[in-house]
């Protein structure tokens, strides 16, 4: 009887170890990131996974890190990131709202905005065929173009107007023309 319960008290302490363990690797080390476009949330990085993207501090950092070029306008609080060999991005505060910029060397929509827009149109923007997608024509949330030498995105949880995601994505077209 005394066997049984030595027994019972070792597996019970067990247990309540690995149950303090497995907390403790699931709890504060958190990492959360602010992208509107939506990336890697607390759940799956407390499910273990490893955060794939780079932390940089510029942009010139996070084109050496991609190996591919890439080119935005200025904005402020800027964060810059780059998944090695796969994807730039840059978020940053544009004229008050929060843009996402990525860049891919792949084709089809990057922006990382799962959400089933009621609205996808397209319009041609320097001579590019750009798609945009939002609640409706006044109420952009991405945009995104296949050309030169991959896909290029700005996605928002602001509203754009068609007439500001042409600008933006007008912009981007220029600065990133070779």
């Amino acid at each position: 009887m005394k066997k049984k319960k030595i027994t019972s008290l070792i597996l019970a302490a067990l247990l309540a170890t690995a149950s303090f363990v497995s907390l403790t690797a699931c709890g504060d080390g958190q990492t959360e990131t602010a992208s509107s476009a939506g990336e890697q949330t607390t759940a799956e990085a407390s499910a273990g996974m490893e955060n794939p993207w780079v932390d940089c501090a510029t942009l010139t950092e996070a084109i050496e890190k991609a190996g591919f070029d890439f080119q935005v306008p200025e904005g402020s609080n800027a964060v810059y990131r780059a998944l090695p060999n796969e994807m730039i991005e840059v978020i940053q505060n544009v004229d008050g709202k929060e843009l996402v910029y990525r860049k891919s060397p792949t084709d089809g929509d990057n922006s990382g905005d799962l959400n089933q827009y009621p609205y996808t149109g397209g319009r041609t923007v320097s001579g590019i065929m750009v798609i945009l997608r939002g609640e409706s024509e006044e109420k952009i949330h991405v945009a995104y173009f296949t050309a030169f030498d991959g896909t290029y995105s700005i996605g928002t949880s602001s509203d754009l107007t068609d007439k500001e995601a042409q600008a933006l994505m007008k912009d981007l077209i220029q600065r990133n023309t070779k």
